[in-house]
Parts: C-alpha cells; sequence; structure tokens
C-alpha cells in the first residue's frame, strides 16, 4: 500500500510539472511599469510588452496599449515589431516606451512608441498613433516611423530628422505634417572639409539649393542643430 501512494505522488508531481512547463512554452505578456495619468485631460494607458517563447526570440514581439477615460477603456492597441526592416535594436530594454505627447500640432496629444536604436549609428525609430477627433481614438502615422531621430519643435512646427552619413558628413532633414503625412520640405547636409566646413541646403517647396561655406547663408532654422560651426 505505502509503495502505491509513493508511486501515485510521483505520477501527480510529474504532471503538474509537465502542465507547467507547456504553460511556459506558450507565448506571454510581460507587463512593464510605464502607467502614467496625464494631467491635462483624464485619458490614462496601460503599456504591456508582448513576449513568444523566450528560448525562441529574446527581444518583445511589440506591445499592448489600452486607453482609458473617465474609468472606461477607450481603445487598444497592439503594436507590432518588424525586425526585418530595420534589424534588431541594440538597447533592447528601453523599446516599448511610450510618451504621450502633440506631434502634429494640432493641440491634441498623441502616442508615440520607441522602437529602438538600430545600426551602428544608433538611429531611433518610433511609432506614432495620432489622436483623431472624428474617431475619438488614435489612429497609426506610417510616414513617422519612416523619420530618424525625431526632435519635435513646437516653435517652428516641424519635425527634424538627424543622421550621420559618414565620419566627417551628417544630414538634417525637416518634415512637415501636410495632409495627414509627415512630408519631407527640406534637408541640410554639412561636412568637414580640409579647410573649413560646407553646408548643402535644400528647400523642397521651391526647389531651392544653397552651396555655400558660411552659415551666414543658412536658414536660422537649422543653427540647433548643426554640429559643424
Amino acid at each position: 500500500m505505502r509503495i502505491t501512494c509513493i508511486i501515485t505522488c510521483f505520477y501527480m508531481l510529474f504532471c503538474f510539472a509537465a502542465c507547467n512547463q507547456r504553460k511556459n512554452n506558450t507565448n506571454t505578456i510581460k507587463s512593464i511599469s510605464d502607467t502614467n495619468l496625464c494631467k491635462n485631460d483624464s485619458i490614462v494607458y496601460s503599456n504591456q510588452l508582448l513576449y513568444q517563447d523566450s528560448s525562441k526570440l529574446q527581444e518583445p514581439i511589440g506591445n499592448k496599449i489600452t486607453i482609458y477615460r473617465s474609468s472606461q477603456e477607450l481603445q487598444s492597441i497592439i503594436c507590432h515589431y518588424d525586425w526585418s526592416e530595420y534589424g534588431k535594436p541594440m538597447d533592447v530594454k528601453s523599446i516599448g516606451k511610450t510618451t504621450y505627447e502633440d506631434v502634429n500640432f494640432d493641440n491634441k496629444k498623441d502616442l508615440v512608441v520607441y522602437l529602438g536604436a538600430f545600426g551602428n549609428q544608433g538611429i531611433q525609430y518610433y511609432q506614432c498613433y495620432l489622436w483623431n477627433d472624428k474617431k475619438q481614438k488614435f489612429v497609426i502615422s506610417p510616414s513617422f516611423q519612416q523619420i530618424a531621430n525625431p526632435t519635435i519643435n513646437n516653435d517652428t512646427r516641424c519635425i527634424y530628422s538627424f543622421n550621420r552619413t559618414s565620419a566627417n558628413e551628417y544630414e538634417h532633414i525637416k518634415y512637415e505634417f501636410r495632409n495627414g503625412l509627415f512630408i519631407k520640405t527640406a534637408s541640410l547636409v554639412e561636412r568637414k572639409e580640409k579647410k573649413g566646413f560646407s553646408y548643402i541646403e535644400k528647400r523642397e517647396d521651391d526647389k531651392t539649393v544653397v552651396k555655400t561655406s558660411s552659415l551666414k547663408d543658412v536658414d536660422k532654422d537649422w543653427m540647433q542643430y548643426i554640429m559643424y560651426k
């Protein structure tokens, strides 16, 4: 009788362990402490990173953002990460962080999700969900994701991009939000020469191209971003 009881106990423990192992091999949702209360309105959002089996993929596959208003769920967003487009990020622990800010300058705050830093230059990309008054929800803006290292400038109402293209050259791009898209409206390439610096400014609207070695000829809006002065 005692032997039978011992065998039965071992069998139950084995089944319990096997059951837990199967559960651990399924997709899981790992929550991160990124729940924020926005003081200017009644919106609260929670953010959860989504993972597959950790033995197959170390990076998260996306995140789930749930938005609440007046204690009621307003919207649930699943942000998927496509590592095939940029490769895998170098700062895995930082991806998925979400901020709540106005990026299209309509006085309505939007959701911006950090996708990570990529390549040997650590170029940062973000996913953006713009607030839509008519639909009363956030709508994805694919054009924002194409902006490298974006900086929001509330004075010029533009988004500025920054990228190091070589050891002695930097490129800056200015984007404006027009007809629902973030479009390139101007660019500036600055280069360190053997003697001094050179600047090439292009304006998309009137196709103006300025090539100069003097900052006096460059639009003043670029001054705070220029590396070579």
